[in-house]
């Protein structure tokens, strides 16, 4: 089994690739994944200067996702593909193009909280990423399981540089970076209290990397008992399932042109 890593991005900072690094260590030192199972992409380059992560920023990535992808699908050599992007970059675009099970962020997050739960509650870097996670939701039926949007109110970049300052073990004791794990799990909490959520996922790849952290200072606030959910360890784990089944895209619900089977209705 060969399973594609794909940032959703690559820009001259070099944060995201420092993330999905990192994150991939992770998943490997819980025994999720080995070493031998995965390769990770660079990323499509952006020459993106804006701390914004909105529905233009999210056009302009799509595009650098659906080029990978192409290119992956025409080379081949891997068995599925997981795309980081919790904006959920070119999702629908992406499935068509594949020939081997393409996995979204989100998607696959959303689908492992109904597993475990009634009602999930997603935690996001920034309020129009929020946004984009109840439109997603709506799209892939998700609405009534997602009881709320909710951000941390730090951007990604400005997040990445904070982890790429600092240390792994220095991190909760770094007075910037433990005012965004305090603002996290404050959402956290939130979500659980106001809004009556059972699971809670983690979003943003900034989050995802302070998993650890927040699931420290989640416990210490009394909710040991709810759940995290990463969305990158939920979409390798739903691609993994998938190789193991045999199965991809049911193409009729992800059609090309030249597609045999054509509805004659939808």
């Amino acid at each position: 089994m060969k399973i594609l890593i794909l940032p959703p991005y690559q820009n001259k900072n070099g944060y995201t690739n420092l993330q999905t690094r990192e994150l991939m260590d992770n998943l490997v030192a819980k025994g999720q994944i080995a070493e031998k199972e995965y390769v990770i992409d660079d990323g499509y380059f952006i020459d993106w200067r804006d701390e914004r992560r909105d529905s233009e920023f999210l056009a302009n990535i799509s595009l650098g996702i659906i080029k990978k992808v192409k290119a992956y699908r025409q080379s081949g050599g891997v068995d599925a593909m997981v795309c980081m992007g919790s904006m959920e970059p070119a999702f629908y675009p992406a499935r068509e193009i594949c020939d081997v099970p393409y996995l979204g962020a989100l998607h696959s997050a959303l689908h492992i909280a109904s597993l475990v739960g009634d009602k999930c509650s997603v935690v996001e870097a920034t309020d129009p990423q929020a946004i984009l996670v109840r439109r997603h939701a709506k799209m892939y039926g998700f609405n009534d399981k997602l009881i709320s949007a909710r951000h941390a109110g730090f951007s990604s970049t400005h997040m990445g540089r904070l982890l790429a300052e600092v240390s792994r073990d220095k991190r909760a004791a770094t007075p910037e970076i433990a005012e965004i794990i305090g603002r996290i799990v404050d959402q956290c909490v939130a979500a659980v209290e106001d809004d009556c959520a059972d699971a809670i996922i983690l979003s943003c790849m900034p989050l995802q990397v302070l998993e650890n952290e927040v699931r420290q200072g989640f416990d210490d606030r009394g909710y040991e008992q709810i759940p995290l959910i990463c969305e990158l360890s939920a979409s390798v784990a739903m691609a993994k399932a998938l190789v193991g089944l045999g199965l991809s895209h049911a193409r009729v619900a992800h059609p090309r042109a030249d597609d045999r089977l054509k509805p004659v209705s939808r």
